[in-house]
Formats: C-alpha cells, structure tokens, sequence
C-alpha cells in the first residue's frame, strides 16, 4: 500500500479529540479505552508518553477523545509507537529538532491561549515528517509506515494542572503488527 505517499495521519488531541485524516479512506482505530492487553503492558496517560512507547490502538470512540493508552513491551504485537515528543511552540524549529529521550520541562507559554487545530497540526506535521528518518532510519516516502501524532485539546491546554503543551509523534503500521521496536528498523 505505497501508491501515494502523502501524509495518512491520524490527529489525536492529547486527552480530547481524534480525527482521521489522510487521502482516501485509511481506516484506523479511532480512540477510547485500552484493549487486547498483552503481558506486560500498562495503561498510561497521554500526558506520560515517551518516545519508545509501543502502543495498540484503542477503541472506538464517538467523542473523539483519548486520555490513556496501552503501552505494551515492543516484543509485544503493537500497532503504534511514539517516537517524538516536543513542546509546541509558535514557530516550528528549524530543521530537524531531535527529541530527547524524555520530553523537556515546559518553560514559556503557559499563559498563552489555546493556539488553534490548525496551528497545532501544523506544528506536529513539521516535527512529525522532521523525525521520522532519524527515528526509523528511512525516509518517509520510501517507509512502510505511516505517521500520527497526538496534540492538546483546548480543555486539556486550560487545565492548570497539566499545562498540556505537548505533541507527540505516533508511528503507524497499517499492514500486520510489528513485534519490534521501529527504531532504526529502515521498515
């Protein structure tokens, strides 16, 4: 399924709304609750997600919401792994950001309002695209897999507790379920 390489994302809101996106009709799961719970594997929040994680996709969800996920071990059949998570900021870094094994503490824009899905999709497609070779060792176009990425919710960006200011970068396969890490898997 490598006919047209553009950008099949599926926009997760880091604990609000998922929306599928992308050219033609890619199902993918939507997002809800945890399910398929393989040994080892943990329900987490979206707010903890690290790169690294392998994920299984949640169910289905009509609201369109998502505030934990299932991380299972990568030996584990997985679906999806983050592979970045940076803070957004107004102005996409230039070039290719590398994203730290555990995401840095948030300085600046916590006053700042809710920027927008746009903005925010915006920001994520950048550092999403821009990670993915180092992380994978391939370049998008010529990858087997896909991308996705998960991003603050205007509820979750308000709440003063969390301060959500987070995207994270999902990788996505869409054939048959890795049992491996995709780092520096050239898949």
């Amino acid at each position: 399924m490598r006919a047209a390489h553009w950008p099949r994302t599926r926009r997760w809101a880091s604990g609000a709304s998922l929306a599928l996106a992308g050219v033609g009709a890619l199902a993918l799961a939507a997002c809800g609750g945890a399910n398929n719970a393989a040994p080892g594997s943990r329900a987490t929040s979206v707010f903890n997600l690290r790169p690294g994680d392998c994920l299984v996709p949640p169910k289905a969800n009509p609201n369109l919401q998502v505030s934990s996920v299932t991380v299972v071990p990568c030996t584990e059949a997985h679906t999806e792994e983050v592979y970045c998570v940076l803070p957004y900021s107004p102005a996409p870094p230039q070039g290719a950001p590398k994203c730290p094994a555990k995401p840095p503490r948030l300085t600046g824009l916590l006053g700042e309002g809710y920027p927008g899905d746009k903005a925010l999709e915006m920001f994520a497609n950048a550092i999403c695209l821009d990670e993915f070779q180092p992380y994978v060792g391939t370049p998008y176009k010529d990858s087997s897999l896909y991308y996705s990425y998960l991003y603050p919710s205007p509820r979750s960006w308000d709440d003063a507790a969390r301060r959500d200011r987070a995207v994270a970068c999902v990788l996505v396969t869409t054939g048959a379920p890795l049992t491996r890490s995709a780092r520096g898997s050239h898949l």
